[in-house]
């Protein structure tokens, strides 16, 4: 496997693991997961970076 694929791997069984009642979905062309109409983890991997991509809304309640 290259890193990227094993970073994307990675990234999306902790993000399944978090957020169990979430579905995943495809979203700008990325890989992510939504609850309701809102799309809350976005993810992508290439191979020699991975990037995760929150929703406002998640960041504000990790601050707090």
């Amino acid at each position: 496997l290259c890193p990227g694929c094993f970073l994307s791997r990675l990234v999306r069984a902790q993000l399944a693991g978090v957020l169990p009642d979430a579905e995943e979905v495809i979203a700008y062309k990325m890989p992510g997961f939504k609850i309701g109409q809102s799309i809350v983890a976005g993810y992508a991997a290439f191979s020699k970076q991975c990037g995760l991509y929150l929703s406002p809304s998640v960041n504000r309640s990790w601050a707090a």
